[in-house]
């Protein structure tokens, strides 16, 4: 069901874009994506959350502890108001005066990106206090259930597209309220199943402070990971926009949906296996969490470099045929992010299990601090006048580094056999689509 999901979210997402792009115009659409980043900013505070409370569920149900999991759900749910409240107050203050006063956007379409930004704003705080319903339904691994509302809301957001697409003026504006409105309706999608699907766990807000303070240091040090994270998207996003306006800003975003729409393949067959993953670490099953890590890997890595493949070598005709006019740089943003993308897929599972074991100070710190460099390296050599592809390859390197970091950790927390993984999963992964990709370089060129 996962896979059905990812293969219609692809294309129709990427058809989607196709027409947004064209709609809005590359400027309109580099401003949208810049500025909705700007609430990204603060949703990195949620999406720590998000992997705790997913966490938390999945550790329970290993257990097969229904109050426990009424717990961690009751918890979490207050915990995510509160989240959203104080995104609400940081987005309207601080997250105001820096659109209004430091992004590059033409006057004339201030009040439009201003409608943007709070259209963003609001879709961020449904996202955040719908995160417990979601995680409880992939805890569950009610995969199918997962695969229709999110095809429901796919769909949605062509019909947003077409709609745009037949206006002859304010499409900014009006794409953002769209969006807002679909957001609305898959958060409703996802309480109403809830509520009606686990009426035996009685899902009613129930404060246990022993878990809360348990899920609050958990969240704290996963929020380093999550800013780490924002910092090579979002914090990439704005520099770009700084030096080279809002141009770039839609190359990227281009770039990013290429990424986000193979990447989807890989993250279909993770969705599946993560609870897995957890559960397996809550019931002492070590050798069977780490044969998932050795598998998780190696089947992600091939996903992901399978459909990379075309897109890196035939980028120019696809983008072309896709968005019709290709901005500068685009090309390059394409074929480096992909390569990022075989790197980051087979990394998921080891991310996983440390988080399993709940650990993860150090872990945090010392990868959250890696891939914070990210934002002040790609600056420094920006200033110097370097292209804006240096940033993706600044990305790349520190990626490079941050897997093997990430061996080291698994061997601290999981026991995991680096020299195994290194010669099974990485060793053997690449020898096996190496001559598989010179073969098609030939015929290519």
């Amino acid at each position: 069901m996962l896979y059905v999901r990812t293969f219609v979210i692809m294309i129709v997402g990427l058809y989607t874009s196709r027409i947004v792009i064209n709609a809005l115009g590359l400027s309109d659409y580099g401003i949208y994506n810049i500025v909705g980043g700007v609430v990204g900013l603060f949703g990195f505070i949620n999406s720590s959350m998000t992997r705790s409370t997913q966490r938390f569920l999945n550790f329970e149900l290993g257990k097969n502890k229904d109050e426990s999991i009424i717990d961690v759900f009751s918890n979490s749910l207050i915990i995510h108001s509160v989240i959203a409240f104080v995104i609400f107050v940081l987005a309207e203050t601080i997250g105001l005066w820096f659109v209004i006063n430091k992004l590059v956007i033409p006057q004339e379409q201030l009040t439009a990106a201003l409608i943007v930004y709070q259209c963003a704003i609001i879709s961020t705080i449904l996202m955040i206090v719908g995160v417990p319903y979601n995680s409880l339904i992939i805890a569950y691994e009610q995969m199918h259930v997962f695969a229709y509302f999110s095809m429901i809301d796919v769909f949605l957001k062509l019909g947003a597209a077409y709609c745009i697409s037949s206006m002859s003026k304010d499409r900014l504006g009006l794409y953002a309220l769209l969006l807002l409105l679909i957001q609305l309706t898959s958060f409703i999608l996802f309480y109403v199943y809830c509520r009606r699907k686990y009426t035996n766990l009685k899902l009613v807000l129930k404060f246990n402070p022993s878990l809360f303070k348990k899920m609050f240091s958990f969240t704290s040090w996963t929020l380093v990971g999550e800013l780490a994270y924002i910092g090579f998207t979002q914090g990439i996003n704005i520099i770009l926009n700084i030096f080279f306006g809002p141009i770039i800003n839609a190359s990227r975003a281009i770039s990013v949906q290429v990424q986000n729409a193979v990447k989807q393949f890989a993250g279909g067959f993770q969705t599946a296996m993560n609870p897995q993953i957890v559960k397996s670490y809550s019931n002492g099953s070590t050798e069977y969490l780490n044969k998932l890590v050795f598998e998780g890997s190696r089947f992600s890595f091939f996903l992901v470099f399978i459909l990379s493949v075309p897109f890196f070598l035939e980028t120019d005709l696809i983008l072309t045929l896709w968005i019709k006019v290709v901005p500068e740089y685009c090309c390059s943003f394409v074929r480096l992010i992909l390569i990022i993308s075989i790197i980051d897929a087979m990394i998921t599972p080891l991310i996983i299990a440390a988080s399993a074991t709940g650990k993860i100070r150090n872990y945090q710190i010392v990868l959250g601090g890696l891939l914070l460099l990210i934002v002040p390296i790609s600056y420094i050599f920006l200033k110097l006048g370097f292209e804006p592809t240096i940033v993706l390859y600044v990305h790349l390197s520190i990626t490079i580094i941050t897997l093997f970091v990430r061996l080291y950790f698994a061997k601290r927390l999981n026991g995991l056999n680096i020299r195994l993984y290194f010669s099974n999963v990485i060793v053997k992964s690449i020898m096996s689509v190496l001559p598989i990709f010179l073969i098609i370089c030939i015929f290519h060129y």
